[in-house]
């Protein structure tokens, strides 16, 4: 099997979806389907995402018009990787096990 479907309950959680292109646009239609709140990180977006964006509560979803960056995942409850770059979705993968590693590393040690 290659793909594990997963059930989340994703209403008022605070989610991270990397990437602005058709991709990241069905995966922000679902999450609002959810009621997630919802920041895409992105430098651009595909018009239907930039429509989505325009007509949605800015509390419920938001554009960061910025190359991806750890920090981008404070306080993001799920993250998305939603880009056709390799080394883009590997910095998301990346930046989350770090996260991770020190969330973990604070609770040993309280």
């Amino acid at each position: 099997m290659e793909y594990l479907p997963i059930f989340l309950r994703a209403r008022d959680r605070a989610v991270t979806v990397v990437g602005g292109g058709l991709v990241a646009t069905r995966k922000v239609e679902l999450l609002l389907r959810c009621e997630a709140r919802i920041t895409v990180v992105a430098p651009d977006v595909h018009r239907e995402l930039r429509e989505l964006v325009a007509m949605t509560s800015r509390r419920v979803l938001r554009h960061a018009p910025e190359r991806f960056e750890p920090r981008h995942l404070d306080g993001a409850e799920l993250v998305i990787a939603a880009t056709d770059s390799a080394e883009t979705n590997a910095a998301v993968a990346a930046a989350i096990w770090r996260s991770e590693e020190r969330r973990v590393g604070k609770e040993c040690r309280s």
